[in-house]
């Protein structure tokens, strides 16, 4: 498992339906104010307050459309807990603390004018960390002029900065996973490796079946009945839908039709295209079982509260021409001429409940 360097490890939002309806039609919106412009003649003699207020939100637009882009398939809304956290991380300082959900358990019966006994549900517990991202990214003022200062510029920057926001969010997310030696032990059940792990019927029936019985952090036996996912790598993807969708699987040359297929329908495959790039060893041969996080979160993903949508900011020009007026945040700075943008937004990764995910490395049996 590998991160960028530089980088630590820490939904898209409840609406996000909504907010790209309302966003979709930002290209017809950028057209229509670039030709606007364009009529009235040269930028510099035309902008005023309500212009770049304009390009404002075409930018603050783009970047939420691009944000949405299934182009960048995200699995940590699946498989990840929401947990938003109220301050960032300073230093080594973790910041937010949830508890387990230990799912079901049997409750002892009350007497008549018997003491109600307590629960104690702090047996395990996991802190939640959330990071701030982001760069800046600087333009010169002789870039903007030959761009001939209009939209097309101000639109194809911004929509990057959103796929760089989700493209980096999936990434910490698979790389808090990805072969985890600590998270998946063979001491805790959850941990499968060497020959024979392969992804088949009967490895993947044990999986579920450890899955759904674990023990919780009390000994009680904590039977598990919801969702599961099948995670893989883009290279398994056709035979792990292969194996939990289809009604018969055929192995050997003594087999005869009808053969029955134990392990279909009994979990949904996900496609983690970021394994390869993260596991070494085992991105293209090792799959994952997820419970539904709702019930047994394996892993926690979050923002900041009230900061769940990545930022773009522009440097205030901080020049004044000598014959009077304040010049405009695309004259640059007073030294250099260059025009800054800055991309932010926050986000973070843990790891939860051990109990909540299963993996095997897939190796191939010997031969």
């Amino acid at each position: 498992m590998r991160l960028p360097s530089g980088v630590q490890l820490a939904p898209m939002v409840d609406d996000a339906e909504d907010r790209k309806e309302r966003v979709f039609n930002v290209s017809k919106f950028a057209r229509a104010t670039r030709k606007r412009v364009a009529e009235t003649g040269r930028v510099q003699e035309t902008m005023g307050s309500s212009d770049f207020t304009y390009m404002a939100d075409t930018i603050d637009r783009g970047t939420t459309v691009s944000y949405l882009d299934e182009s960048i398939p995200v699995t940590y809304t699946t498989l990840g807990k929401r947990r938003d956290t109220t301050k960032l991380v300073q230093g080594t300082n973790g910041v937010g603390v949830d508890y387990r959900l230990n799912a079901a358990r049997v409750v002892e019966r009350v007497a008549e004018g018997g003491m109600y006994h307590t629960v104690d549900p702090s047996d395990e517990s996991f802190e939640a960390h959330t990071y701030k991202f982001g760069f800046i990214w600087p333009i010169t003022w002789e870039a903007w002029l030959a761009d001939d200062r209009d939209l097309g510029f101000l639109m194809s920057y911004p929509q990057s900065f959103g796929l760089s926001a989700r493209y980096t969010q999936q990434y910490l997310f698979t790389a808090a996973y990805a072969h985890n030696t600590t998270f998946f032990t063979a001491g805790r059940g959850n941990y499968m490796s060497g020959a024979g792990s392969n992804l088949d019927a009967d490895n993947l029936d044990k999986a579920i079946h450890a899955v759904r019985n674990f023990a919780d952090p009390a000994g009680n036996v904590s039977v598990y009945a919801g969702p599961l996912y099948l995670v893989v790598p883009g290279t398994l993807e056709a035979k792990a839908r292969a194996l939990v969708e289809s009604t018969a699987i055929v192995t050997g040359e003594a087999l005869t039709l009808p053969a029955n297929n134990q392990v279909r329908g009994r979990c949904t495959v996900v496609v983690d295209d970021f394994l390869e790039s993260l596991d070494d060893t085992y991105g293209t041969t090792g799959w994952y079982l997820f419970a539904d996080p709702r019930f047994r979160p394996a892993f926690r993903y979050g923002f900041l509260r009230g900061f769940d949508q990545p930022q773009v900011f522009l440097r205030e020009a901080d020049a004044r021409m000598l014959a009077g007026g304040t010049a405009d945040l695309f004259d640059g700075s007073f030294e250099q001429d260059d025009i800054q943008m800055k991309l932010r937004f926050t986000f973070g990764v843990d790891a939860a409940d051990w109990r909540g995910a299963y993996h095997s490395t897939g190796e191939a049996a010997a031969e």
